[in-house]
């Protein structure tokens, strides 16, 4: 090469030297190679650590979404079937009859289900356009059972 040729390469790279110094850290270079490997390897482990745990979380999620799911339909379908067993649904003035039993303000049903699967039931009736609670194992704060005329639209009272 040219002398020339080489002074150009020589002043590029003292440019580029000169370009990425601010990128250089000060403490950096005063520490030794094992110790910015064990720095550097201490990061990706705790990065791996903090991705692992966000993994994982989200996999219960999904673990306990689905436990909680199936408990709720196994519920579900067997407060149906016993509400089925009863008999034909009737309405007339107010008052919800399962074949021969009067579901209004009697709770043996909904404790069934709850004695059987562990979970809150309500029964529920039609009137006025409106979802209203026949009987339920849901209490009000005063320990009395939350239902008379108490109905509910959505995930708000009525």
């Amino acid at each position: 090469m040219s002398r020339r040729t080489n002074l150009a390469i020589r002043q590029l790279a003292e440019r580029v030297s000169t370009d990425i110094s601010f990128v250089r850290l000060p403490f950096v270079s005063r520490t030794s190679i094992v110790t910015r490997i064990a720095v550097a390897a201490s990061l990706s482990l705790v990065l791996f650590s903090i991705g692992l745990l966000v993994s994982i979380r989200t996999d219960v999620e999904r673990a306990i979404y689905a436990a909680t799911d199936a408990r709720v339909q196994v519920a579900q379908n067997m407060f149906l079937d016993l509400v089925r067993a009863k008999g034909r649904a009737t309405l007339k003035d107010g008052t919800l009859r399962l074949g021969r039993w009067t579901a209004n303000g009697d709770n043996s049903l909904v404790d069934h289900v709850r004695k059987l699967a562990g979970t809150d039931a309500t029964l529920f009736a039609i009137i006025g356009g409106k979802p209203i609670r026949v009987t339920t194992t849901i209490l009000k704060l005063d320990g009395s059972r939350n239902v008379h005329g108490t109905g509910w639209a959505g995930s708000r009272r009525l």
